[in-house]
């Protein structure tokens, strides 16, 4: 059996968002996030939620 990898050929656009942009735009009370000229909207809240779901894990790792 074997493992799909990803390939660059599979991107399909790439963005960057600053850590504090998504924290001030969530104490702006902003609901959505548009990005890749509006073609995806993003929850704020999830995609923060995410972010900090995902660095945790990998302090605990780190810290295992």
């Amino acid at each position: 059996m074997t493992t799909p990898t990803l390939s660059t050929e599979s991107i399909m656009g790439y963005e960057q968002i600053r850590m504090e942009d998504l924290l001030q735009a969530q104490f702006d009370n902003e609901q959505n996030l548009l990005l890749f000229e509006g073609m995806a909207s993003f929850s704020i809240n999830m995609l923060i939620h995410q972010i900090n779901k995902s660095t945790s894990l990998l302090l605990f790792d780190a810290w295992c």
